[in-house]
């Protein structure tokens, strides 16, 4: 990686962080057009993520089964990314569930989006635009997260916060059995001897493994949740 590569990477993560804290802090929340807002971010965030996903199928073409962790179902962040999308044409009470869901993902979406930059950086990776789009869309959707919660379109009180939890959990289950019987590893799962999160091999047990990506998982909804307080609290 070049010292300008570098210099990109940083640059990247400067102004998606400085943009994010200062949407929060001015962004006017009671705007009358919510809706025309909602579609705004919310397809912003999808036309990020195609952004990347086409440049891969160009660069390096669908070789393995998760194209290169760009599928929806490669881990939450596109299967989120996509959810919210799909989100704007259901019924109210399942993207109440949805919207409910990208708020408690908020802080979820700010870590995973910096620790994009710092991964790359440590891997000595080439810097491109598709991974500055990824950042960015990781960052747009954690502010949309919060713009929802303060714009009183969502309410992360015990009773949503436990049905939009539930719902990724039970989505993440599903990922769990397709990974053992496939030998895939849908959400960043991997079993079958190769006993991974996120290509991270902490635990060389299948049962552990599960445990502690479902703990993870769990921690981050109830930190996020948290986090949405803090920002909320008058």
């Amino acid at each position: 990686m070049e010292k300008y590569e570098f210099i990109f990477y940083i640059v990247t993560l400067a102004i998606c962080v400085g943009a994010y804290v200062v949407c929060i802090k001015k962004f006017d929340c009671d705007v009358k057009r919510k809706t025309l807002v909602n579609v705004i971010m919310v397809v912003t965030v999808f036309l990020l993520y195609a952004f990347g996903v086409v440049r891969m199928y160009i660069k390096e073409g669908p070789h393995d089964w998760n194209f290169l962790n760009t599928l929806p179902v490669a881990n939450v962040s596109p299967f989120t990314f996509c959810l919210a999308l799909v989100a704007l044409v259901l019924p109210k009470k399942l993207k109440n569930v949805v919207f409910t869901l990208v708020s408690l993902l908020s802080l979820g979406m700010v870590v995973a989006g910096s620790l994009i930059c710092f991964s790359y950086v440590l891997r000595q990776y080439s810097f491109h635009f598709t991974i500055a789009a990824d950042v960015l869309a990781h960052f747009v959707l954690s502010f949309f997260g919060v713009y929802l919660v303060k714009s009183g379109q969502v309410e992360p009180d015990k009773k949503n916060t436990i049905v939009a939890g539930a719902t990724i959990v039970c989505v993440a289950v599903v990922m769990m059995a397709l990974n053992i019987v496939f030998g895939t590893a849908f959400f960043g799962l991997g079993f079958n001897g190769n006993h991974n999160i996120y290509n991270m091999v902490l635990f060389d047990n299948a049962v552990v493994s599960a445990t502690a990506y479902f703990l993870g998982l769990i921690g981050v909804l109830a930190l996020g949740r948290a986090y949405l307080f803090a920002l909320t609290r008058k």
